[in-house]
């Protein structure tokens, strides 16, 4: 029987300061946003997979959100399989070489499942970071209990500064770190936060990671109030 494990899946969204993200993700604004430099990022984690003898690697893609694509890109897999079973057919080959071309549909099937998604979150637009499942991302795993469910997770490491010393003032572009900026959430205490949340960054060695805030004027749901 062939064994297919599920992926990990971190998601990006390309506007960084939506208020329905803020309310659904970002603790009603008063939560923060990651900003990343996206290569970077993406080298930092390969070298970590690398590490870790995750032959799959990890993925970068767009999510599509429209219909027509999801069935086109569907479509292409499935008819480059029809096309394989024939060859199998009308050469009467062995029932091995039929087991490869479902391997070849459901993995591929199971590949491109994380970047399809219902259109109502098209406002999102959203990006998603993909580890395919294997056994050996299996050993690394820990969980989170959340909202009803164990949520599986691996910890990766994107890099700090290292290069700056904690006492070092740093001016102009960032360095070694993928992470650029942290966006402060719109119904955040702006002065308190950004004391504490500066110090933080300094603590992790992320001098040269910025500090933001959201435009936009939301102050949060009051849940206290009559």
């Amino acid at each position: 029987m062939i064994s297919f494990l599920p992926p990990f899946v971190a998601s990006f969204c390309e506007n960084r300061d939506q208020l329905d993200l803020w309310r659904q993700y970002g603790d009603d604004g008063r939560g923060f946003a990651l900003g990343f430099r996206v290569k970077q990022l993406r080298d930092a984690l390969t070298r970590q997979a690398q590490q870790m003898e995750i032959p799959e690697g990890i993925y970068v893609y767009r999510v599509l959100y429209e219909r027509d694509k999801q069935e086109d890109l569907t479509n292409k897999i499935l008819n480059f399989c029809l096309c394989e079973f024939r060859k199998i057919y009308e050469a009467d080959k062995k029932d091995d070489v039929v087991k490869e071309v479902y391997t070849f549909l459901r993995t591929s099937l199971d590949f491109f499942a994380p970047f399809l998604k219902h259109p109502c979150y098209t406002n999102e637009q959203e990006n998603r970071l993909v580890l395919h499942g294997s056994y050996t991302s299996y050993y690394e795993t820990k969980f989170l209990a959340r909202r009803g469910y164990f949520k599986p997770y691996i910890d990766l490491e994107i890099g700090t500064d290292e290069a700056f010393p904690l006492d070092t003032v740093v001016i102009g572009p960032a360095t070694s770190s993928p992470l650029d900026t942290v966006l402060v959430g719109p119904a955040t205490s702006s002065p308190r936060c950004e004391k504490s949340l500066r110090m933080f960054l300094d603590y992790h060695r992320l001098k040269s990671t910025k500090i933001e805030y959201s435009h936009l004027p939301y102050l949060g749901n009051d849940k206290g109030s009559s």
